[in-house]
């Protein structure tokens, strides 16, 4: 069995069991696989720190990536959190999660404009 919600995967855990557990997939969620990417990969390719250090050699402080994601469902955020989805030092590799309405309301509080509501012309899709 496979889910990428977050929200499932804890009902499996909490009232189910052994008797799920052990057939769940292992696989990580989107939002896992672009955190570790982010975090790992992206940080050592930029030479970023992904764990949170802030001390860099040569008397340069290294930068720190921030890693935010922007996910329709207020379970991703309990995703987010979970031990697994952590470095070997304890940094989460997702530093925030907003949900879609979160990031609307921060663009309507920042007073973002927004699309017009009338159709926009078809890209030469039928």
């Amino acid at each position: 069995m496979a889910s990428a919600c977050p929200g499932w995967v804890c009902y499996a855990e909490k009232t189910h069991g052994d008797a799920v557990l052990p057939h769940i997939s292992a696989t990580k969620s989107p939002q896992a696989v672009i955190g570790s990417l982010v975090k790992g990969r992206l940080a050592a390719r930029l030479g970023c720190s992904g764990t949170g250090a802030t001390s860099g050699t040569g008397g340069h402080e290294a930068r720190r990536l921030y890693h935010a994601t922007v996910m329709p469902c207020y379970d991703k955020k309990l995703e987010a959190s979970r031990d697994e989805l952590s470095l070997p030092g304890g940094e989460p590799e997702v530093d925030c999660c907003l949900t879609t309405g979160e990031l609307h309301q921060l663009m309507v509080d920042a007073g973002v404009p927004h699309l017009p509501h009338q159709a926009l012309p078809a890209a030469g899709v039928s």
